[in-house]
């Protein structure tokens, strides 16, 4: 059966946040499953903290908002000695704002998490906005971590991903059979399908046979699109589903009471280039679980 490399990196942004600690634990468990190191990274820009509280500028010396922060860290540190005593941590202070902090810090690791919502080191920003900011511009993999992301007590452990057989896709089916090897999960892989939208010629539209063949046409792709990974990953339980549905809707679907949901930063229904595409844009303002948003050269980043 493959396995996950070993010897990388997990990024973890900290700031004191109750969805900055399911952050911790998630990145933690995660690094102890691959054999990674965690990187824990909290990041301040201190004028941004006195506007927070409307003072100006100048109004926090410094080196005492530092101070704060490194306290923060290092309760964060002891923190994942404690969920993962065998994982080499380290711990960073960074003056800058978390997403830019954080995106240019993705670069050199496998995996980079954070919560949904950021306080303390992430005040002020709206919802997502630290997230969203890094799923779009950061490197490798991204996992946004929602605050009640918990499955359900018993739930058989689920992995799920999407595939349109766009570029993006194989990667992101290369990292959801990693995480569904090192967790004993299913992969449920998701291919979402729609027919073509009306247009002045009413006859081009399919209908009867023309929807059944489109239809085993998509199914063919997705039966296509995971061969390799299954025959990579022989011992790793797989479920096809396709669906006829807006992708967001099928994966969130299809998300509720997994471990974690992986796609594409882009694929054929989003933005090319290094945008988040309009699927995963959707998924994270309402997370079913864990989102990991997977960039297509993750797996060639160095330590």
């Amino acid at each position: 059966m493959g396995t996950p490399a070993r010897g990388g990196t997990v990024l973890v942004g900290v700031d004191g946040s109750p969805a900055s600690a399911g952050a911790l634990q998630w990145g933690a468990e995660c690094a102890v499953r691959r054999g990674h190191r965690l990187h824990l990274v909290h990041a301040f820009a201190w004028p941004a903290y006195a506007a927070s509280y409307g003072l100006p500028p100048g109004a926090w010396p410094d080196e005492g908002v530092r101070m704060q922060a490194e306290a923060l860290l290092g309760d964060a540190a002891a923190r994942a000695h404690q969920l993962a005593p065998s994982v080499a941590v380290h711990g960073e202070v960074l003056r800058g704002t978390p997403a830019a902090v954080l995106s240019e810090a993705s670069r050199h690791a496998t995996v980079a998490v954070v919560g949904d919502r950021g306080a303390g080191g992430f005040s002020g920003l709206l919802l997502g906005s630290v997230s969203t900011q890094l799923t779009r511009h950061g490197h490798g993999v991204v996992v946004v971590v929602p605050r009640d992301g918990d499955p359900p007590d018993g739930a058989r452990p689920r992995v799920v991903v999407g595939t349109d057989s766009s570029p993006g896709a194989e990667p992101a089916l290369r990292f959801a059979f990693e995480e569904a090897a090192s967790r004993h999960a299913t992969v449920t892989i998701v291919r979402a399908w729609q027919t073509p939208p009306p247009s002045w010629r009413d006859e081009l539209l399919p209908t009867g046979d023309g929807r059944a063949e489109l239809e085993s046409a998509e199914a063919q792709r997705l039966a296509s699109d995971a061969q390799p990974w299954q025959e990579k990953y022989p011992d790793v339980p797989v479920e096809h589903q396709l669906v006829a549905e807006h992708p967001a809707r099928a994966l969130a679907a299809a998300g509720h009471g997994a471990q974690l949901l992986v796609i594409g930063a882009c694929g054929h229904s989003g933005f090319r280039g290094p945008h988040l595409g309009s699927v995963g844009v959707q998924l994270l303002h309402d997370l079913p679980c864990p989102i990991a948003v997977v960039r297509p050269a993750h797996h060639e980043l160095e330590d």
